[in-house]
């Protein structure tokens, strides 16, 4: 791209202090503002800048220079090492690419946190019994195999009552429960998740052995005490930005009240709390991290950030959201002053003032790439190569032949890798996802164009086949750039994690970044551990 180059000074290495982090932050914004044409130019427009190009010259296998984009031998080691599963750039590979690629690679490995689990995180790892981990996906597992350890030793500081907004199914809670005896509190705004996790403790009343009580008398947790299936202590309510603090209070003091009344358990008038979020989707980790500044009875706070891109601000969608779940019974606390999009990004001072200072024009756009970030500088999602390829094949004959006829159409999306495993899965699929717009209203275009179900065996397939035939090789290309798009974002997530470190900081509350997850299980990984 036709930009100026970013370069780490030399010897520039991240420090933990408050000093540093600045620095850190002063680079991250930097790269950033250097490399944001990546967001500009979307990987599904990839296809049509090598159709232009393919219009005015045949397309062979040497290099070709397309919009600023230079595209070289496809036989290059980087395009076989992009189908392999493994590292896409090894320091051998590294040598072998353009100048420029390498110097935004070694951009990246410079500038992103470590990913590793971290040595405390790790040692204290949890091997969660077969009867909790039932239903659970891999990937949760493993989550809450880390971040359990790490909420249950603080029962040891005088605070046993964790606080678990975003609670989903109750994964977590149970644990904490059942492994170190804290008193949970489920804050969950779906009511259907809610539903889930009730249906799902009463059948772990069935599943638990007499043996694993035993396992789990020796380790200090009362034998009597009841697996509380009898009643799921959950509340059904939204937390937002700047809520009413006396509001939360009074409702977590009422269910204090019950847990109390139920199971005859010791809790303080005035109970403290550890403050948990895992994988808080969007707004809510920011909306947690400012809500522990606000509450005193909260000390501890364990958080991990996770949909970048569904940081809101379509306000609209953000109200209608809540408006349905409030249907069902949802609890909307009210709100202490009115939303404003500084409380989503940036959260601080400091990065707020280097953003005055040094603006990024695509800002919106670069926090929707940290939602695809990958597992650090060197992965990418085949699965997600293949379906920008077929859908963009289908688009360029979809737009000659819906065109003609003066219709609007578009595909829906398929799930499922399975869907892509190869161009033929996919066009079996394709005829069925195709909607036209008639009078404001998406149908099957064979209730539009007679005969279409003959027409697309006669006319669509060949030619569908025939693009395919002309683009597929340039499915290599659009894997190297998803993967400079892929790790674009991972610098802009160091940049959102930062950013609510320093907001923290500047409340007067020791906090650290722990990466504590497996960073090709679960790649959001950050998690962000305070204390007051």
């Amino acid at each position: 791209a036709n930009s100026d180059r970013y370069n780490p000074p030399d010897g520039w290495k991240f420090s933990g202090t408050y000093k540093g982090a600045m620095d850190y932050a002063s680079h991250l914004v930097s790269f950033i503002r250097c490399y944001e044409w990546i967001v500009s130019v979307k990987s599904n427009q990839f296809l049509p800048y090598i159709k232009t190009s393919m219009e005015s010259r045949k397309f062979v296998d040497n290099n070709i220079q397309i919009n600023h984009i230079t595209l070289w031998n496809s036989h290059h080691p980087i395009f076989v090492s992009l189908h392999s599963k493994k590292k896409v750039v090894d320091n051998d590979l590294l040598q072998t690419l353009p100048i420029a690629l390498q110097e935004y690679i070694l951009s990246v490995r410079s500038l992103t946190m470590p990913m590793e689990i971290c040595d405390p995180v790790r040692s204290i790892a949890l091997d969660i019994h077969p009867s909790l981990s039932r239903g659970m996906k891999a990937k949760k597992i493993h989550e809450v195999q880390h971040i359990g350890p790490l909420i249950g030793k603080l029962k040891s500081k005088n605070c046993k009552t964790v606080v678990d907004i975003g609670a989903g199914k109750g994964w977590l809670g149970n644990v904490l429960e059942y492994y170190y005896g804290l008193n949970i509190i489920n804050v969950e705004g779906n009511p259907g998740h809610n539903n889930r996790a009730a249906l799902r403790n009463k059948k772990l009343k069935q599943l638990f052995s007499e043996r694993f009580m035993q396992l789990l008398e020796n380790r200090g947790i009362e034998s009597d005490r009841d697996l509380r299936v009898e009643q799921n202590y959950t509340i059904q309510c939204i937390i937002e930005y700047n809520l009413n603090i006396q509001q939360l209070n009074g409702l977590l003091d009422n269910t204090l009240r019950l847990m109390r009344e139920d199971i005859h358990i010791t809790i303080e008038e005035q109970e403290t709390f550890i403050l948990s979020c895992l994988h808080g989707c969007g707004d809510l980790t920011s909306s947690v991290i400012h809500l522990f500044t606000r509450w005193e009875r909260a000390k501890y706070l364990v958080c991990v950030g996770c949909c970048y891109h569904k940081m809101s601000y379509n306000h609209e969608k953000r109200y209608q959201n809540i408006n349905i779940y409030a249907k069902h019974d949802t609890i909307v606390l009210d709100r202490e002053s009115e939303y404003s999009e500084s409380e989503v990004f940036p959260m601080s001072d400091c990065i707020s003032d280097i953003l005055n200072d040094h603006p990024i024009e695509f800002l919106q756009e670069c926090l929707t790439m940290a939602g695809m970030a990958s597992s650090g500088d060197n992965y990418i999602n085949i699965t997600s190569v293949k379906y920008l390829l077929y859908r963009g094949i289908a688009e360029i004959v979809f737009d000659q032949y819906f065109g003609d006829l003066e219709l609007e159409y578009y595909t829906k999306r398929l799930s499922g890798s399975s869907h892509v495993e190869s161009w033929i899965i996919y066009l079996d699929q394709l005829k069925n996802i195709v909607r036209v717009r008639i009078n404001e209203k998406w149908i099957h275009p064979s209730k539009v164009i007679e005969n279409f179900d003959e027409k697309w065996s006669v006319e669509l397939i060949p030619l569908l086949n025939e693009a395919h035939s002309s683009f597929h090789l340039i499915e290599n290309y659009i894997g190297l750039f998803m993967m400079l798009e892929s790790t674009f974002g991972g610098v802009v997530e160091c940049l959102v994690t930062l950013d609510r470190w320093f907001y923290l900081e500047e409340h007067g509350i020791e906090a650290h970044i722990l990466p504590s997850f497996h960073k090709d299980i679960s790649p959001r990984n950050y998690i962000i551990y305070a204390s007051r």
